[in-house]
């Protein structure tokens, strides 16, 4: 898929949502540079191991934190 391409289908999703002018801007994060192009089978998640880790976690204390360290506006 070419970028214009690209680009109008992520405008034509986002549109409706509000998400339109951020994203078009140019990809400049730090995850996009450093990341693999591929994510390899031995790093890649696995569900039940996932939910043995959610069950240690309290939730409600993640989300607290992290709305409270949210910034205005986002």
């Amino acid at each position: 898929m070419d970028a214009g391409a690209l680009e109008a289908g992520t405008s034509r999703r986002s549109r409706p949502i509000g998400t339109a002018d951020i994203s078009t801007l140019p990809n400049e994060d730090c995850c996009s540079q450093l990341a693999p192009p591929r994510v390899s089978t031995s790093t890649r998640a696995r569900l039940p191991q996932l939910q043995a880790v959610e069950k240690r976690l309290d939730l409600d204390e993640v989300t607290e934190a992290l709305l409270g360290s949210a910034h205005p506006g986002c």
